[in-house]
């Protein structure tokens, strides 16, 4: 194994902060099904799934976005994070789930300042 046989990791353009941004799995959904989920969890078993594994994404994408960010965003208890996006998502149904954590993500860093 050597350097040139490991693969390249794209490098986004400079001032490109969203090139950085490759949303996977639960990030890829809509706020609609985050609100449907939500909703209906605990009523059956796949809508506590969606919603279970929506609210895992998002708290992963805010703690890696806190801990890698340029400043920490400061300590958010996760149903803070569930309560805000509730609300986002009510607002911007149609929009994706990364989407959402953005706006999260940019919130937090304003209050941190």
């Amino acid at each position: 194994f050597t350097l040139s046989a490991a693969p390249q990791l794209p490098v986004p353009p400079t001032g490109n902060r969203g090139a950085w941004i490759i949303p996977l799995s639960e990030g890829t959904n809509s706020c609609d099904s985050w609100i449907d989920a939500r909703k209906n969890e605990g009523t059956n078993v796949r809508a506590t799934g969606i919603a279970m594994a929506s609210r895992a994404w998002m708290w992963g994408f805010v703690s890696g976005a806190s801990a890698y960010g340029r400043r920490p965003l400061g300590n958010v208890p996760a149903p803070a994070v569930d309560a805000w996006v509730d609300k986002y998502c009510w607002d911007h149904p149609l929009v994706a789930l990364d989407e959402a954590g953005r706006a999260l993500i940019e919130e937090l860093a304003a209050r941190a300042k």
